[in-house]
């Protein structure tokens, strides 16, 4: 979107991203030591909530081609919510890893598929600027809603690990 419809080169769409890597980098430590005192229920639940709210405001501003204001904002709450998504128990970093790498291979694959199957294998200099802002924002809805539903399965499903360590020692 950032490319096709607001103009910008590829180098300047990568460089968009930035902010995002260097949240996760940045906060994934102590993410980590978090999950670890309150338990990854909380932190997946709450990391989704934050994650559907960065994707609904990338939804409300699909129109806003300026990257303070348009894009920014969004990026930030995704990439603090995802941070807190992603970050496992101190002991159980390395299972984590592989299924964060698993989950994130399977979820490009979809991603490419779903685009293609999107716009029917057209082109993007085919496909109209209002068109591609409209299927960004529904995207994005979309994305919202499986973020608020993965809180609501993390909160229903997981077993809240602290006080459950507690008692067995």
């Amino acid at each position: 979107m950032l490319i096709y419809t607001y103009g910008y080169s590829a180098a300047a769409a990568g460089a968009a991203f930035l902010p995002f890597s260097a949240i996760m980098a940045a906060g994934s430590r102590t993410a980590g030591g978090l999950a670890q005192r309150i338990g990854s229920r909380a932190m997946l639940a709450a990391g989704s909530l934050v994650t559907a709210s960065g994707y609904a405001v990338f939804a409300l501003s699909a129109e806003r081609p300026e990257y303070w204001l348009g894009f920014l904002p969004g990026l930030v709450l995704t990439g603090i919510g995802m941070t807190a998504c992603v970050a496992p128990p101190c002991d159980l970093g390395g299972s984590a890893s592989g299924m964060n790498n698993a989950a994130a291979r399977l979820g490009g694959l979809v991603a490419v598929a779903a685009l293609g199957f999107a716009f029917g294998g057209t082109s993007a200099s085919d496909v109209a600027s209002v068109a591609v802002v409209e299927a960004y924002r529904r995207v994005m809805w979309t994305a919202a809603a499986l973020a608020v539903a993965a809180a609501s399965m993390a909160l229903a499903r997981l077993g809240n690990e602290p006080s459950e360590r507690r008692r067995a020692n």
